[in-house]
């Protein structure tokens, strides 16, 4: 039989930014149309601001992925990991099955589950909680979904009054003179007094915590979360984990995680300097790295690695980043939107990115790995051709810039011919 079991349908409970609940993150990545969010039998969606939230680990979708996952059939649903497994790469399937073996294995899995999937025993080690969008940057491959201050560009950029998130119609109105959607609860699930009870009731059982927005760091219930786990001292048993932008940060914050076992934040770069600024508007790097540095001679249990987007913008200034921080980083291949693709441009240019990486001297086997998966994204689409998209990437960016006050040429001399 395939070796198939992920520890994550028996343990975790993950978000959306709107408060959707879905069993594991990677399934945004799926074919699924409804991306993996789990229903109750009456159609509706659990959301984490729901008294019941908890009842979803029992939901249909997740009854059915957990049969597969035991039976050794490769369940759509998780194709993320399936396609990195096909390649050599460590998915998230084998780093949760590697991290919480003590929770959870395959034949723990097997006593705890029924013939139609459902568990009889729910400890939750593993929260996957996304923050609403609230955010201070507008990055320029984002979307309103994930970021509230894109919400005025994206009128502007889009002429709709609406965009969409996992096929729900959100609409937006001038509320205070900025555009808000309609729904002024719409991404604020987090504030929900029945989410922190039910989690509070079970925090002992909490391993590891992943915390991500928007941006994190501007919530303040998760403080307060954190200020509760360090007073029941269950703190030095929990790892947080933060996806982060880490253009704010401050010393609240800094002794809160001094507490806790361990503290992983992967900062989301994606170039150095003015290049990063323009793809993350409006960051400052210069406020980036003084907080990096602060938080490195503050917390010795905080580990930073670093998130990285590649797509057109830093199709070359992507190596800066190892250039200066080599040991530490991730990359992930930007496939959406479409018009952001490395694959839609010109082959003069791909052949140029091929030529800069394979004569990159790679500092790290991480690294290593990582620009062979590049290498094999070039020359797999190397013939591809998109001139729609193209088109679409050049008035993209002229607009944005024009919005901004930005201006692409003169931030990336190197990729001139596009503008």
């Amino acid at each position: 039989m395939k070796d198939t079991f992920c520890a994550v349908p028996w343990i975790q409970l993950s978000t959306k930014p709107n408060g959707n609940i879905r069993t594991c993150c990677l399934m945004t990545n799926s074919n699924d149309p409804e991306k993996g969010v789990l229903k109750r039998t009456d159609g509706s969606i659990y959301n984490a601001k729901d008294e019941d939230y908890l009842d979803s680990i029992n939901a249909e979708k997740a009854k059915s992925l957990r049969l597969d996952l035991l039976s050794g059939v490769k369940n759509p649903l998780c194709k993320t990991c399936w396609d990195k497994e096909s390649i050599g790469l460590k998915s998230k399937r084998i780093i949760t099955n590697r991290d919480f073996k003590d929770q959870i294995d395959i034949d723990r899995a097997r006593e705890i589950t029924d013939a139609q999937g459902t568990v009889s025993e729910y400890k939750l080690a593993y929260l996957d909680l996304r923050f609403g969008n609230l955010c201070n940057l507008k990055c320029i491959m984002c979307h309103p979904s994930s970021s509230s201050a894109w919400y005025s560009d994206y009128v502007e950029l889009s002429g709709e009054e609406h965009f969409y998130d996992t096929g729900e119609k959100i609409y937006l109105e001038k509320q205070g003179g900025v555009w808000a959607p309609k729904d002024k609860n719409k991404f604020k699930w987090f504030e929900s007094e029945e989410f922190w009870k039910t989690l509070e009731s079970h925090i002992e059982d909490v391993k590891q915590i992943y915390l991500v927005g928007g941006e994190p760091l501007l919530i303040n219930q998760h403080f307060k979360f954190l200020e509760f786990c360090v007073e029941k001292n269950l703190a030095k048993n929990i790892r947080l984990e933060y996806d982060t932008n880490l253009t704010i940060t401050n010393d609240k914050i800094i002794g809160l995680w001094k507490n806790f076992k361990e503290v992983k934040l992967r900062v989301s770069i994606e170039s150095i300097g003015k290049q990063n600024d323009y793809i993350r508007f409006p960051s400052d790097w210069q406020k980036i790295e003084d907080n990096l540095e602060h938080i490195k001679d503050s917390c010795d249990n905080v580990k930073l690695e670093f998130s990285i987007t590649w797509q057109i913008y830093n199709l070359f200034s992507i190596t800066d980043i190892w250039d200066k921080f080599p040991n530490t980083g991730s990359v992930r291949t930007l496939s959406s939107p479409e018009y952001l693709d490395i694959k839609i441009l010109p082959e003069k240019l791909k052949q140029k990115a091929l030529e800069h990486l394979e004569s990159y001297p790679s500092r790290s086997e991480r690294i290593s790995n990582q620009i062979e998966s590049m290498i094999e994204y070039l020359k797999s689409n190397m013939n591809y051709q998109d001139k729609e998209n193209l088109i679409k990437f050049k008035n993209y960016t002229k607009s944005c810039d024009q919005i901004r006050g930005t201006s692409f040429r003169d931030t990336f001399p190197e990729l001139s011919e596009l503008a």
